[in-house]
């Protein structure tokens, strides 16, 4: 109930253009629409739960809104939840959205760790930890969407490179903010755990690979 309260909130207080949230994330850019997609997962479970049809149409309003691409930095993170109401709508333009936030990001972020072409590299990932774990998973579930392989093997050979070069002895990643080594001093945050564990989710569901299961079950 105390969830609900603020859920009913936004969902009853979209702008005119559709957009849903504060006016202090309204302007696109980096991280700014980034908790959009984290306080959309909230929905997304209510929406499970109780199948209130104004979720999927607020959602679809939202991010047909035109009022960002969701394609920098983390804001494509918002790839997730579109593929999400796609699932649920057969909503194509919500497809294409999701399609050509990606496409742009890998454009605009061609030299970040979490790049469809450095996913795919052989080269050492170094990005913030939460940053890569929420960005890292998208070609998982592109591809679960679209059937694009290599979407999928750059989120797995991102993950084989977080085992070679980041895998700490209790499942998770280091990172102190940025990713890290394998010393058990490097540690990591709480939040690469809640993350690095939804990504093997995504990869779960993506290959059917019961590997991703004991890696869940681990961390």
């Amino acid at each position: 109930q105390k969830a609900k309260k603020y859920i009913d909130y936004v969902l009853n207080n979209a702008d005119e253009d559709g957009y849903l949230g504060p006016n202090s994330l309204k302007d696109p850019g980096d991280i700014s629409r980034w908790p959009h997609s984290v306080f959309f997962r909230a929905i997304i479970a209510y929406y499970s739960a109780t199948q209130d049809e104004r979720v999927l149409s607020a959602l679809t309003k939202h991010y047909l809104s035109g009022t960002s691409e969701h394609s920098d930095g983390r804001e494509v993170c918002n790839v997730e939840i579109m593929l999400w109401l796609y699932d649920k709508t057969g909503d194509k333009r919500i497809l294409e959205c999701a399609v050509k936030a990606f496409e742009e990001y890998n454009r605009l972020s061609v030299s970040a760790a979490n790049s469809l072409e450095n996913m795919l590299s052989d080269k050492k990932a170094f990005e913030h930890g939460v940053t890569f774990n929420e960005i890292a998973k998208l070609g998982a579930i592109l591809y679960m969407y679209t059937g694009d392989e290599k979407c999928l093997k750059s989120t797995v050979n991102a993950y084989k490179k977080i085992d070679r070069d980041q895998m700490l002895i209790d499942g998770v990643c280091s990172s102190s903010e940025y990713l890290r080594g394998k010393d058990p001093l490097d540690s990591h945050e709480t939040c690469d755990i809640a993350d690095f564990t939804w990504s093997m989710g995504y990869l779960l569901m993506a290959t059917g690979n019961a590997e991703y299961a004991d890696k869940i079950e681990r961390a």
